[in-house]
């Protein structure tokens, strides 16, 4: 998934605000940026959290929130 974002913006970044931790679950804060999409030339900066579940020591789940409707504006799309 993230390969084929970096694909798709120029100079795209994620950094990572805040970590919280429960056992064998970890979110993470983040914020995208990028100095623009390929195609419209239109800059990124959106946040979104991620959920990172592990279980001995691996990736058993990941799930996303973003702001899909900044992300669809910046990518030239319709979010409806």
């Amino acid at each position: 998934m993230f390969a084929r974002i970096a694909e798709e913006y120029e100079d795209f970044r994620i950094d990572c605000r805040r970590f919280l931790a429960d056992g064998d679950t970890v979110v993470v804060e983040v914020r995208y940026s990028a100095a623009q999409h390929r195609a419209t030339g239109k800059p990124l900066d959106s946040q979104a959290v991620h959920i990172w579940d592990l279980r001995d020591g691996k990736l058993v789940r990941f799930q996303q929130y973003a702001d899909t409707r900044r992300m669809a504006d910046v990518m030239g799309v319709s979010a409806y």
